[in-house]
């Protein structure tokens, strides 16, 4: 197992928590899916997310030149099973958090794309239990300014830290019917946490999924461990442990939040649960994505535009 440094507040080069990589990668991320009948289904799709403004790594402008008022791209491209094979979506984030998102999803058999409304912030993420909203390791994948949080208070919890991706990324090597991690993943340990209760502003409220969730935030990674979510009618819904596993990012060091993860959201009325892995073999990020397999993704014209979307089955 790769040695990795110790988590402190200032556990590398003194900086700060919170941070994030410019870009992320896999061709190998999954899903894992289950029902009330323990029936098991899985998908397998590529995964590309990329910083176009504010970016904090060393050698890359603040600022992107193709950004032209973009923050973040999110690429999701389905490659199993086959019947969902080149379903894809691109998501927009931008520098001005009073402007909503933008959703695009290809549709295989129309051969084009579609502009979703911003209702679909609360739709599946490619047909798992995590909504749009939760589709980043924090759980928090949206607009700061559309959200109040009241903190609770301080809470330790359980997390993984440290592991191999041959480890979590192994499906064998978690409890089947709850997917949860065997000892072979590796040990777990508390974590200090803060717990906020995050809900959308009254004014944006209506006709959103959830009344509230419930976040248990790691203080030094800024990544969410835990979330509980409930609905409308403030009835708990689903719940979401999350381990990051902190691994070297290029230029950067061993980081604690680096976009290596598994992670597992129990929906508890339907009865259903959806695993994610950030991949085996592990993630990449930055310059490490230029040639994973063969392929370029930090090609910003084919992974990180909504142009992307009309390469896919050219």
């Amino acid at each position: 197992m790769t040695k990795l440094a110790p988590l402190g507040r200032n556990y590398e080069k003194g900086r700060e928590p919170a941070y994030n990589p410019m870009m992320v990668c896999t061709p190998h991320a999954h899903l894992y899916f289950q029902d009330r009948y323990h029936n098991s289904t899985s998908e397998a799709f590529i995964e590309v997310y990329r910083k176009l403004d504010h970016i904090g790594d060393a050698g890359y402008p603040i600022t992107d030149p193709h950004s032209q008022g973009v923050q973040f791209v999110e690429y999701l491209q389905i490659t199993e099973p086959e019947q969902a094979r080149y379903t894809a979506q691109v998501t927009l984030y931008y520098d001005d958090f009073t402007k909503e998102e933008d959703l695009f999803l290809f549709v295989p058999s129309l051969r084009r794309s579609l502009r979703l409304s911003s209702a679909a912030r609360c739709s599946p993420i490619i047909g798992s239990d995590y909504s749009q909203d939760e589709a980043r390791p924090t759980l928090f994948n949206t607009t700061p300014a559309r959200f109040d949080a009241k903190y609770l208070g301080d809470q330790q919890i359980l997390s993984l830290t440290k592991s191999n991706a041959s480890d979590y990324g192994n499906i064998e090597n978690y409890y089947p019917q709850v997917l949860f991690p065997k000892p072979a993943v590796g040990k777990w340990e508390l974590r200090p946490t803060y717990v906020l209760d995050t809900r959308r502003i009254p004014s944006q409220q209506k006709g959103y999924c959830y009344g509230k969730k419930i976040m248990w935030i790691d203080k030094e990674a800024l990544a969410t461990l835990w979330e509980d979510l409930y609905d409308e009618n403030m009835k708990l819904w689903k719940a979401a442990y999350v381990c990051p596993i902190a691994a070297e990012v290029p230029g950067e060091g061993i980081q604690a939040f680096s976009w290596q993860l598994f992670s597992v959201m129990y929906d508890m009325q339907a009865d259903h649960l959806s695993m994610y892995n950030s991949s085996n073999p592990a993630t990449k990020t930055n310059e490490n994505c230029k040639n994973y397999d063969g392929e370029d993704y930090t090609n910003i014209n084919r992974y990180s535009t909504v142009s992307a979307l009309n390469e896919i089955m050219r």
